[in-house]
């Protein structure tokens, strides 16, 4: 039960839209968590590659972050996490993804309380996490089975572990899926740059088809402001599935970023009118994405 007041949200961000995928000077609306949840406002995009969204301020919030999983180092969605601070009264609950991971963005300096929660499991709890303006600290949980017989965990006090968010190094020629995995847990969870991190040392070692799969690195390309990389991948993307409209608009944003609008137009990728448009190779109904057809008539016209 929660008290009340308190909020219930996919992802939390303080003094800023929540759900926001930012790059160095711009947020447009959207949720990375998979390709067919992205919500991609279009006409934020037209302007932002026309030049014409300003550059916010210096975004200087702290951020709090981790996964959460159980004693067999699976990865735990749906456990409630709740960020409260004793001095300022703020409070809030975000649900894990499905894999496992919680963020929180654009907090105040002060001192914070984390607590994990989930029915059939003993909750968890840190405190005494003290953040500093733009500080960014990973709290990992693992949650064990509640039994009556045993006595609730006593709360782990922050000061006594290192909360360092740098990833342990992997050889991407040994460990590959795992490598993969934890870009793949970075980019759900809004890390952009963190996620490239892994994505690339993947795109280095994969075939041109198998590259073409990778279809969050692109994404992430382009929120990272690397758009020459961008539209070499979303390039490779079309390849691999050329019935996929949105290639087209994700390719249309990075050569008008990395060009101008007019060179994005001509350069727009051909997409037949007549194809079934596609979500990742599978085959939609016509009707299912009739606004991303009427977007790709708009952009073709002349």
């Amino acid at each position: 039960m929660r008290s009340k007041g308190e909020t219930l949200v996919e992802s939390v961000s303080v003094g800023a839209s929540a759900g926001n995928c930012q790059a160095a000077w711009v947020a447009i609306p959207c949720t990375a968590t998979r390709k067919g949840s992205v919500r991609l406002s279009l006409a934020a995009l037209v302007l932002v590659s026309a030049g014409l969204i300003a550059r916010p301020g210096a975004q200087i919030g702290a951020v709090l972050e981790g996964i959460v999983e159980d004693r067999f180092k699976a990865f735990m969605p749906g456990v409630d996490v709740t960020a409260t601070s004793p001095e300022s009264g703020f409070k809030a609950t975000i649900r894990t993804n499905d894999r496992g991971a919680y963020r929180f963005q654009g907090l105040k300096p002060g001192l914070y309380v984390l607590r994990a929660t989930l029915s059939g499991f003993q909750p968890q709890i840190y405190e005494n996490i003290r953040l500093a303006a733009g500080q960014r600290r990973c709290f990992d949980f693992k949650l064990q089975v509640a039994r009556p017989i045993l006595a609730p965990e006593d709360p782990i006090d922050a000061a006594s572990v290192s909360a360092s968010c740098e990833k342990p190094a992997l050889d991407v020629s040994v460990n590959p899926r795992q490598v993969l995995d934890r870009g793949l847990a970075d980019f759900a969870s809004g890390r952009i740059v963190e996620s490239l991190a892994d994505f690339d040392p993947i795109a280095g070692i994969l075939p041109p088809a198998g590259r073409g799969l990778l279809w969050q690195r692109g994404i992430a390309l382009y929120y990272a402001g690397r758009y020459e990389d961008c539209r070499t991948q979303i390039e490779a993307q079309h390849v691999a599935d050329a019935g996929d409209v949105e290639n087209a608009f994700w390719h249309f944003a990075c050569v008008a970023r990395s060009e101008s609008p007019a060179a994005a137009r001509n350069a727009l990728l051909t997409v037949s009118p007549d194809s079934r448009f596609s979500v990742r190779g599978a085959p939609v109904s016509p009707g299912t994405r009739l606004p991303m057809r009427e977007l790709y008539a708009m952009f073709r016209a002349r």
